[in-house]
């Protein structure tokens, strides 16, 4: 089994371009899912990540950026 490529596993950050090709379609990735804090589901990873700030909860990023700010 091959590791994903970074435009398999991000395809829905690079969705506007129209020149993205894969020799196995079904393996591309355009609209992940994404559970309950707003992390994007892949079906070529084992966990879900972070893909976009904006689509997380409100709750979940407030607590990244706790996190954050008490690691300074």
């Amino acid at each position: 089994m091959e590791l994903p490529t970074p435009e398999e596993v991000f395809a829905n950050a690079l969705s506007s371009t129209t020149n993205l090709t894969h020799s196995e379609p079904d393996l591309l990735v355009i609209h992940p899912g994404r559970d309950e804090y707003g992390l994007s589901i892949s079906h070529l990873l084992d966990k879900p990540f972070i893909d976009d700030l904006s689509e997380l909860s409100d709750e979940f990023r407030s607590e990244l950026f706790k996190l954050a700010a008490a690691s300074d």
